[in-house]
Parts: C-alpha cells; sequence; structure tokens
C-alpha cells in the first residue's frame, strides 16, 4: 500500500465514502442553499456566527480561504454593523467576528438606552384661532420656536464615537447609565429617572386608552373587498433610493429591531422573523391588503399583528402592522403612525419629532444613511400619496 492510501483509496477518496455515507449529496445541497441564504436578521452575532460555523462545515469550497470565509461572513451582517467592517478592511475571519461582536453590542446597548432623547417642551404659547379654511393645517417648521431648536442642534458638536449630537464625554460603551452615570442598570430603568416621571409608568391597557388608534388611509372599496397600499422600500437599496425615508435601531417589545421610518408606505408593516424574535403570532385581518412596491410588484397580504409596544424617549407608543416579508429591516413605519403623532420629519438631520397628546413631544434620531435627501414635510408626503 502506498503512502497515503487507506484499504486501496486515497485519503481524500476515503473521506468522501465517508461524507457521503454520513451526508448524502442532496443533504448537502440543501446546507448549501441554507448557507448562501443565511443573514443576520435579528440575531446576535454570536448567534449568527454559530449558525454560519455549521453550515460553513458543509460548504469548503466557499469558505476555503481566511479572506472568502470573513467576506461572506461580513455579507451577512446587518446593514447596521456591515459598514462598519468594511470600513476597517479586516482580512482574517477572527477579527472580523471579533468587530461585529463589539458593533453589534455597543448598537444594542445604545438601542435600549439612549437612541430615543425626549427634547425639552417650550413654555406654552396662547393658541390664536386660525380662519376655517386652515383648521386642518399644521405647521411643523418656519416659526421662530423651531428656528431657535434647529440653531441650538447645529451648535452642539457631533459625537466621533456614537454619531449623535450632544455634549460632553459618550457614554457609549462604558456599561453605565446615561441618565444618573452610575453602574448596574441602564436609563429606561433607572430609579432616579422613575421618581421624577412617575406619570410615566402606566399600564399598557391605560396607555391604548390614552392614544388615538392608528386608522390607515381608507382608499375607495375595490370590487374584491381588498384594501391597495404602498410601501417605497422594502431592503437597504431601495430606502438609499428614495426621499422621505430614515433608518434606525428601536426597541420594539423590549428587543432591539432595525426599523424604516418612510413616508411612502401608507401603512406600516413588519417581518415574521421579527415577530418570531419577540415572541408574538400574526392573526387575519378581515379585509386583505393588497401592497405595491417601487419595484412596480405587487403582494397581498391578510396577516396583522396589533398593540405593540414602541419605547420610545421613556413613553410606551402603541403600533399595529400588516406582515410581510423584507429583506433588511424588520419594521416599517409608514404614514398611518406617522400622522397618528403629527410627525415632523427632517430626513436631512436625520430627526423625527412626534407630538404626543398633552403638548409633549419627543425627538427620535436616526441612523446614517448613504444619501442626504432634502427635508420632506407630512404635506408633501401626502400629496405623493394622492398621486
Amino acid at each position: 500500500m502506498r503512502p497515503g492510501e487507506k484499504d486501496g483509496c486515497t485519503w481524500n477518496q476515503f473521506k468522501e465514502l465517508i461524507r457521503e455515507k454520513c451526508y448524502p449529496s442532496y443533504y448537502r445541497a440543501d446546507m448549501e442553499r441554507q448557507f448562501l441564504a443565511l443573514t443576520q436578521g435579528t440575531r446576535s452575532v454570536d448567534e449568527y456566527e454559530r449558525e454560519f460555523t455549521r453550515l460553513g462545515a458543509f460548504v469548503p469550497d466557499l469558505v476555503g480561504t481566511e479572506a472568502q470565509r470573513a467576506h461572506r461572513f461580513t455579507d451577512g451582517l446587518r446593514p447596521a454593523v456591515r459598514p462598519n467592517i468594511v470600513g476597517h478592511g479586516v482580512q482574517t475571519y477572527a477579527r472580523t467576528v471579533a468587530i461585529a461582536q463589539e458593533v453589534d453590542a455597543s448598537i444594542r446597548r445604545e438601542a435600549a438606552q439612549t437612541s430615543f432623547q425626549p427634547v425639552a417642551q417650550p413654555p406654552a404659547q396662547p393658541k390664536v384661532a386660525q380662519p376655517s379654511t386652515n383648521k386642518n393645517k399644521r405647521k411643523f417648521k418656519g416659526g421662530p420656536d423651531d428656528r431657535r431648536n434647529r440653531q441650538r442642534q447645529k451648535s452642539i458638536p457631533e459625537c466621533p464615537t456614537c454619531g449623535k449630537y450632544h455634549r460632553g464625554e459618550c457614554l457609549v460603551g462604558q456599561n453605565v447609565c446615561f441618565f444618573c452615570r452610575q453602574p448596574g442598570h441602564i436609563s429606561p430603568n433607572c430609579p432616579e429617572r422613575l421618581q421624577q416621571q412617575p406619570q410615566q409608568r402606566q399600564p399598557l391597557q391605560q396607555l391604548k386608552q390614552q392614544q388615538p388608534r392608528q386608522q390607515p388611509p381608507r382608499p375607495q372599496q375595490q370590487p374584491r373587498g381588498k384594501q391597495q397600499a404602498h410601501v417605497f422600500a422594502v431592503d437597504q437599496r431601495e430606502a438609499d433610493q428614495h426621499p422621505g425615508t430614515m433608518s434606525g435601531m428601536i426597541i420594539l417589545n423590549d428587543v432591539p429591531v432595525y426599523a424604516l421610518f418612510d413616508t411612502g408606505a401608507t401603512h406600516s408593516f413588519i417581518s415574521r422573523r421579527c415577530l418570531e424574535a419577540i415572541g408574538v403570532r400574526s392573526t387575519t385581518a378581515v379585509d386583505p391588503l393588497e401592497v405595491s412596491l417601487a419595484s412596480g410588484r405587487k403582494i397581498v397580504t391578510d396577516a396583522r399583528s396589533t398593540d405593540h409596544s414602541l419605547s420610545i424617549g421613556g413613553r410606551i407608543l402603541i403600533t399595529d402592522a400588516y406582515v410581510i416579508e423584507m429583506r433588511d429591516f424588520e419594521l416599517i413605519l409608514g404614514m398611518d403612525w406617522l400622522t397618528r403623532f403629527h410627525a415632523d420629519i427632517r430626513c436631512h438631520d436625520r430627526e423625527i419629532t412626534l407630538y404626543l397628546p398633552g403638548d409633549d413631544q419627543i425627538t427620535y434620531y436616526g441612523s446614517r444613511t448613504r444619501t442626504l435627501p432634502h427635508v420632506i414635510s407630512m404635506a408633501k408626503a401626502r400629496k405623493i400619496l394622492r398621486r
């Protein structure tokens, strides 16, 4: 017997025989399909890496080198994490995983603590009666108070660590409360903050009664009973091509998810993988919804999920959504939700201000986008929807 052979066959032939015996070709083909379709989704980087390693064992030709392995791992990361890896120019798999874990953990901590920042309400001004022809119009920009707020924000530097606008030391990654600067808890659970805001700790049922119900725009009745809807984007590429969209991490039912605020979407939408992540099942809607996508394709859904808790600036907002498949986002908040809170959307500054009952307001700061679209007002958004 020649060296390198075992029972009349080479070592590689022997390994192939064992592999075929234990893992038939149809099984390996199925594992390869799963590997090629694998993305991080709502998983943590640790969970994604374990699944990547498990499936990668069945496709050695696709991950034969460190560079191939690192490149394919990076391609499957969430859009919020991926740019940080590409910017480092990492070539080794171990270093790629380590950076992804660090970035993902930082994003989740930031989303849990400070993704939403309440804005101090200026002193109430006496309301002036308007002519009846303008009673349904609301000014979202251009007033002296608004100009002062915008000038004040422009005077605050952008933090190089977290990308937000604030003064002083950045606490991202220091594992301390962003409200009292003490370790052991996060900002939403800060005892000092909760003592100052006892009115915010209200039962979910009471919050539902206080907030207006989401009323999506009702189109003309269709012969088949389907409601008509449309959406600008269901993936990051489409979102980057359209003004009036802004993305970022939010907290939905205590789980960080990647969301898109879309003024071109008539309704709000949630993905099935997001429902699985937050442990919620959908129900069947009375009327199905026919959704027109930016690509021209139409999909029909009758799956709907209601009464989700959206945490913003220490306040709990309720949202409902139809279920559709999305590539990069877990949640799309459309015009039904945005108009409910009279949202003032400043896409160029990556800001959305929500006006709550009782003259309260909250501003959300979204993540960076590849494009810098112009400001879009709610009036302009409604005009786009009527086209």
